[in-house]
């Protein structure tokens, strides 16, 4: 798996992305991952994710639930073959939802296939959601499909839930979600 960390240097004639933080790639994100691996066909797998880092005053860091080691080696045994760790500062937190998809997604990535949970949000202040994902699917051209949560015990798994659960020492219920 090739980790870009310069998306100028992000080169591809066509990828098949999904995008999120993946921390601990519990259950939902390994279903997201399956049908991109499934409907990529002739695409290559791509990850894009942020890269957050310690000393972010945008973004609160939170105890993790695996390592960045740790994801890649997951991500890279689930078929991904590019991995993209996006900056995660105040200019890239100000980027417009539009101006996300077209000229990151679109442009540099070479997106023509999207594969994204049904409550994703993204873009300056989480404005944009899978509503705006379907009008400039079609107005750009590429292919999306938006998955329902996976549930656990009736409710949403979540990153924030599997830390909670750890938190409270429930294990079992934790590595369930995490898969």
């Amino acid at each position: 798996m090739l980790v870009i960390r310069d998306i100028e240097k992000f080169r591809s004639s066509g990828t098949a992305v999904t995008i999120g933080k993946f921390d601990g790639v519990h259950i939902g994100h390994r279903k997201i991952i399956e049908i991109l691996m499934k409907e990529k066909k002739d695409l290559e797998a791509c990850v894009f994710t942020f890269d957050i880092q310690k000393d972010n005053s945008v973004l609160e860091t939170e105890n993790r639930i695996c390592s960045e080691n740790e994801k890649e080696k997951i991500l890279e045994g689930l078929g991904i073959e590019k991995l993209v760790l996006f900056p995660f500062n105040k200019e890239t937190a100000a980027i417009e939802a539009r101006d996300f998809v077209k000229d990151i997604l679109f442009e540099k990535l070479k997106c023509r296939l999207l594969v994204v949970g049904d409550d994703f949000r993204f873009g300056k202040n989480r404005a944009g959601d899978t509503e705006l994902l379907k009008e400039m699917s079609t107005e750009l051209g590429f292919r999306l499909i938006v998955i329902k949560r996976e549930e656990f015990e009736g409710s949403p798994v979540s990153s924030s839930r599997i830390r909670e659960e750890l938190k409270n020492k429930n294990f079992e219920k934790a590595r369930h979600m995490l898969g």
